[in-house]
């Protein structure tokens, strides 16, 4: 998908009609690139054969081919700080997923035609890495970037990325689910649009894998006697997955289970011995990556609003 491009006289209001314009006219054509995710399941996520006795522990092995080389969260050469990798690790950590690191862990490439081709990984090696690391699924991902080249009429350079993911069983090798989605962005530079692009994408795959995982292995239900928080008003995942991670990370808390999502509702059980005063004050401080939120304490629940968070 080609970026639109504008032309306009040099002069200090065609360039600030440029701004504008440019402006809309892209986060039009985002909007409907963003909303461009789609997963396939391996198997029916209703089938008994398919469903575990517990949820499985994964690490996510993915790789960012650019312009200028190709990064990777895996491998001697590894980082867990790659934009795109924090988005899908804090989405599944959000639905209540653990995920180990591969960081840093040589990667040993295990025979095969897929492994003739050095910068993709074959579902042969992922397994063999996720094994090494205590993992049962490893989420493959692989995003790859275009140039768009400098828009016309302006010093900022474009990037669209087409990012494919796919969940591997180490067990037996199947490939339990897959997602595609693309992203695109703009920047003073091309290494900045390509990340923010990436991390676009990555958004879009975290978003179908998270559902579709979440549908696979259903949450553990949560009993009556825990604390409750009420979300309403969030409209993606995304805002419910940063309260959660900023619940998590307080030693006060010893379990986060999801009890329903419906629409814009989502119920939350808390295991803790913190009151509900403070636990709306933890929430308080959540940062969301769109919109706000405030709290409220009604009958020991925390009510949580959140409000503008569509991308």
């Amino acid at each position: 998908m080609r970026l639109q491009r504008f032309y306009f006289r040099r002069t200090a209001l065609a360039q600030m009609s440029l701004w504008v314009l440019f402006t809309v006219g892209f986060f039009t054509i985002q909007s409907v690139i963003d909303g461009v995710g789609e997963v396939e399941a391996g198997e029916p996520a209703s089938s008994p054969s398919s469903q575990p006795s517990s949820r499985p522990t994964m690490v996510i092995l993915l790789q960012v081919h650019a312009p200028d080389g190709t990064f990777a969260s895996f491998g001697t050469a590894g980082s867990d700080e790659i934009l795109s990798y924090a988005a899908i690790r804090r989405a599944l950590l959000g639905r209540g997923f653990s995920i180990v690191s591969a960081a840093g862990v040589a990667v040993t490439r295990v025979g095969g035609s897929e492994d003739t081709d050095a910068n993709v990984l074959a579902d042969a090696s992922a397994g063999d890495l996720a094994r090494q690391l205590g993992a049962d699924a490893a989420i493959i991902v692989n995003l790859v970037a275009t140039d768009e080249g400098r828009i016309r009429g302006t010093a900022l350079r474009g990037a669209v990325v087409s990012g494919e993911a796919r969940m591997l069983d180490v067990a037996d090798g199947r490939i339990l689910m897959t997602a595609s989605g693309q992203g695109a962005d703009f920047a003073e530079n091309d290494r900045i649009a390509t990340e923010k692009a990436s991390l676009k994408s990555a958004q879009v795959l975290a978003e179908a894998l998270g559902a579709e995982a979440s549908k696979r292995w259903p949450p553990p239900l949560a009993v009556d006697n825990r604390l409750t928080i009420v979300v309403r008003g969030a409209t993606s995942w995304a805002s419910v997955s940063a309260i959660i991670h900023r619940l998590a990370t307080n030693a006060g808390i010893a379990a986060i289970h999801p009890r329903e999502v419906r629409g814009s509702k989502v119920l939350l059980a808390i295991d803790t011995e913190l009151s509900p005063p403070k636990i709306a004050s933890l929430v308080r401080g959540t940062r969301l990556f769109v919109g706000s939120l405030s709290t409220a304490v009604k009958d020991d629940v925390v009510v949580v609003s959140v409000r503008d968070d569509a991308r």
